[in-house]
């Protein structure tokens, strides 16, 4: 999702994150859109044309708000966790384990040092903003582990858990595992116009952007039509990854081979941009922990709108599984004191 902001960015758009509509209505000739800047505890009012709800799990609610009605669609939303283990084998394979269930699971190097093990499908009625593994859902993912592989793994064994809620589209009497994962969009036109997307996962993202721009060509007359299908994201405008490590190994001979490898895998082409005018590892800066330094840290704030130590450490870099509560706390500090003097 960061990614294709960036892009967006590139192409104009502005991205405003950690910011909460809190306010929506139409005059018939367009959208007034309240909203709330979090940071810095600021409102404004934004003007549109047309909006388009793409709130996941949330889409329903945002609809009968903007609408006034119920939502096109009634949503079914289920949990989909996974567990972190330590390494379960020397191969960087993923394997694909057809269940005894029908379901299957992913076991996927994660990290260089860790197996990414997922994912469950369970009925969510929780609250939205913090989906957490059940135990149900972690002893059913380590006893499909421990039936695979050799070595044995207990709930002590897990590193970390995370989970996420897929709005699926209802179909009465189906079973979870059996619900589309298909996506359906849903456009109003009065009282201005307003498209909602319901359904849809991660692998059908583009095509389902693309169709929602197509729907919304009308009422853009000066748009270019599809373009993303053979676009290139940021960072990703090279062939082979071993050429990529290659030239960032010569550029910066002095740079470390373990850096070099996950800064490939995480911004690509980019990283060339992280290490402008630097010649030697002092121009790194601090070193906070797990090779996290300070050039990549303020790169991450200031391009990829990074603002806390969980930003960086989970939601950008996945070095918190590396890092102690000290080193946490020295990164903390030093994001604040950043903010302050800016």
């Amino acid at each position: 999702m960061l990614i294709n902001a960036l892009q967006a960015q590139e192409h104009g758009a502005d991205i405003l994150t950690r910011t909460e509509v809190v306010d929506v209505y139409s005059d018939g000739y367009g959208w007034h859109v309240m909203v709330r800047d979090h940071i810095e505890n600021t409102d404004q009012k934004l003007r549109c044309k047309v909006l388009v709800n793409a709130a996941g799990p949330w889409v329903s609610q945002l609809h009968a708000k903007l609408m006034g009605d119920e939502a096109s669609y009634k949503l079914r939303l289920v949990k989909g966790s996974h567990i972190v283990l330590p390494k379960l084998h020397d191969q960087d394979n993923a394997f694909l384990l057809q269940h005894h269930d029908g379901r299957v699971i992913f076991v996927i190097p994660y990290l260089g040092k860790y197996s990414l093990v997922g994912t469950t499908e369970e009925e969510y009625e929780g609250d939205l903003d913090k989906p957490t593994i059940s135990d149900a859902e972690r002893d059913y993912l380590i006893a499909i582990v421990n039936l695979y592989f050799k070595n044995s793994v207990s709930r002590s064994d897990v590193v970390g858990s995370y989970s996420g809620i897929r709005p699926l589209i209802e179909s009465e009497g189906t079973a979870a595992t059996k619900v589309s994962r298909d996506y359906k969009l849903h456009l109003d036109k009065k009282p201005s116009p307003q498209l909602s997307v319901y359904g849809g996962k991660v692998t059908t993202y583009r095509v389902l952007a693309e169709q929602v721009m197509n729907q919304l060509g009308p009422f853009f007359p000066r748009t270019r039509g599809s373009w993303t299908k053979r676009a290139t994201l940021p960072g990703g405008d090279f062939e082979l990854s071993e050429n990529l490590f290659q030239d960032l190994a010569s550029q910066y001979s002095w740079l470390r081979p373990d850096i070099i490898k996950r800064w490939q895998r995480s911004y690509g082409t980019l990283a060339f941009k992280i290490l402008k005018n630097t010649r030697s590892m002092g121009d790194m800066g601090v070193c906070f922990g797990a090779n996290l330094y300070q050039r990549e840290v303020d790169y991450l704030c200031e391009h990829e709108w990074a603002h806390t130590a969980e930003d960086i450490l989970w939601r950008r870099t996945k070095l918190g599984y590396q890092f102690s509560d000290r080193e946490v706390e020295s990164l903390s500090n030093y994001l604040s004191q950043s903010r302050d003097a800016a």
